[in-house]
């Protein structure tokens, strides 16, 4: 006995070890260190990083091997021994080439390698807080669709008790069969909300576990304290300044700017011709045994001045400086309208008051025990159970759409919290 009891403390011991709850951020800590699609971004941060590297690099040197000859005819002239006895009869010609950029075209190429890089980071940091954005509206989601879950749940318990009583008083011919139909029908459009409910639960909690990637993870890991944390709102002028300035949307197409910019200097920059220094040296093929010369090779820029390329740049140039702009007023616009529904909201739910928030268990008790004593009818139960329920789903509705609107401005602000 007393090791059957040894065994039982211990398993009781382990499962509440092995059980782990995740908070808000607990699961973003999951999320930041697990999400695959952020770990697949930062892989192109090092690819841009690996770019500039590239770029900074010079280009190599080409090393031409020529003229070589495989026999030798009566005119040949003898030549001095190379290796030992031979190279008498051997002639052959040596070059060295070496590209030289002008116009700064290497500086100008590793800064557009540069402005790449930073766009790359952008991206990354749009991910990740459009990501975190998904995280945070699914757990409150999830947390007020369980709330209203409960509601239910109570509910239905309740009209289950009373599915039980008029079934037995029916069938004694106590009261009308409509009623207890009545009843039934009632307790059947409940159990039809909790079934949509529930899909709802497994939805958002199917989009928190996949951005989470924790193992295992069941729904009731996922820990609630009893009021979610708010954002502070700050007023609607230091708002869009924040917005104008930390927004991840603004701020790539403020970068796309910046990669047209160093587009359009390195086009011009293609108009002048690059320089190729020549190292020659040569055995046996000139006046000269070994003759050994210097060159200078370019192209002459009189039919192609890069002009379809510069105008090419200056127009995509153009481009983004008005998808710029543009974005900026759908930004601005943006936030105008959550702000408006932000306080519509606040309007409605500071004039609920704090009775709406009544326990819906208490109230049921309480109506259905004046039901029992005939102190109300049916009907007068069925309507005010289901108001004050409907009011209730409402309220917590509302709360819902507030929070999501909170999280939806502090995305768009870019600023996180």
């Amino acid at each position: 006995m007393k090791k059957v009891f040894l065994i039982s403390l211990f398993y009781c011991c382990f499962q509440s070890l092995w059980a782990q709850t995740y908070t808000l951020e607990a699961l973003e800590k999951a999320f930041l260190e697990n999400n695959l699609l952020l770990l697949a971004e930062r892989h192109e941060i090092d690819r841009a990083e690996a770019a500039i590297i590239q770029e900074r690099l010079w280009s190599n040197p080409s090393l031409t091997i020529d003229n070589v000859n495989l026999w030798t005819n009566s005119t040949f002239e003898k030549q001095p021994l190379l290796i030992g006895n031979f190279g008498r009869n051997q002639q052959f010609a040596l070059e060295l080439e070496q590209l030289i950029e002008t116009a700064s075209k290497r500086r100008k190429r590793v800064k557009m390698r540069e402005s790449e890089k930073l766009n790359q980071e952008l991206e990354f940091e749009a991910l990740l807080l459009s990501l975190r954005s998904e995280l945070r509206k699914n757990y409150k989601q999830l947390f007020y669709t369980k709330k209203q879950s409960t509601i239910l749940a109570e509910s239905i318990a309740a009209y289950t008790e009373l599915k039980q009583i008029y079934a037995k008083q029916s069938e004694k011919q106590l009261i009308p069969v409509a009623s207890f139909y009545r009843i039934n029908s009632e307790l059947i459009g409940l159990q039809k909300e909790a079934l949509a409910l529930k899909e709802e639960e497994i939805a958002y909690f199917h989009q928190i576990a996949v951005l989470t990637q924790i193992p295992n993870l069941q729904s009731e890991d996922v820990y609630f304290s009893e009021e979610l944390p708010s954002i502070f709102l700050k007023s609607n002028e230091e708002i869009l300044s924040l917005a104008k300035e930390h927004n991840l949307s603004l701020r790539l197409k403020k970068s796309d700017i910046s990669i047209q910019e160093n587009e359009l200097a390195l086009a011009k920059s293609n108009r002048v011709p690059d320089l190729n220094f020549l190292l020659n040296y040569e055995r046996g093929g000139n006046v000269m045994q070994n003759f050994v010369g210097i060159g200078l090779k370019m192209d002459i820029p009189i039919f192609n001045r890069n002009t379809g390329n510069i105008q090419g740049a200056r127009h995509a140039l153009q481009s983004s400086q008005r998808m710029y702009e543009a974005e900026g007023v759908t930004l601005e616009h943006q936030i105008q309208s959550i702000l408006q529904r932000i306080a519509n909201l606040k309007q409605v739910l500071g004039g609920m008051g704090q009775p709406a928030k009544t326990s819906v268990t208490d109230l049921l008790r309480k109506f259905s025990n004046q039901l029992k004593n005939q102190q109300i009818t049916l009907l007068e139960y069925l309507d005010f159970t289901q108001s004050y329920r409907q009011s209730q789903i409402d309220l917590l509705d509302w709360e819902e759409e507030y929070m999501v609107l909170l999280e939806e401005l502090d995305f768009l602000m870019g600023t996180g919290h």
